[in-house]
């Protein structure tokens, strides 16, 4: 049997159970320094470990982290409830969310086909490189 892992409550990697307690120390102490960093209305309160028995098995444990992180830790988009590690990730998200009343979506979307874009040419994009698109077929 090799090394014994459980999910870290903070921050969501899988941590060794024979430096947990130095991870968390660690992590909530980058939480803190981060979240120092918003203005105060913005900040949250380090994750709250998962009160558990001591007969709780690692599997359970871990699950419990796990669910913390995620409800917790995880910022969660308003328009289609995905989930992302910081509020850096989710603004990138939302200016392209369909969902999102914050996104405006782009003029040149196809009717049919969220985030394809079409134009009367047949160019499809690449990097410097002319693409005309051919024939598309779709099966079912």
């Amino acid at each position: 049997l090799g090394p014994v892992s459980v999910c870290c409550h903070i921050c969501g990697k899988q941590c060794l159970l024979s430096s947990l307690e130095q991870h968390e120390k660690a992590c909530a102490k980058n939480w803190q320094d981060a979240e120092a960093q918003k203005p105060p209305s913005q900040r949250r309160p380090v994750p709250r470990k998962p009160d558990l028995g001591e007969d709780a098995t690692l599997e359970e444990r871990s699950a419990a982290a796990q669910a913390v992180y995620g409800q917790d830790v995880m910022v969660h988009c308003p328009g289609c409830a995905r989930s992302f590690k910081d509020e850096a990730t989710l603004a990138r998200h939302m200016k392209g969310c369909p969902a999102s009343t914050n996104s405006s979506p782009s003029k040149d979307r196809s009717p049919g086909l969220p985030g394809v874009h079409s134009r009367s040419d047949g160019y499809t994009g690449g990097r410097g490189q002319s693409k005309i698109a051919g024939p598309v077929s779709v099966c079912c």
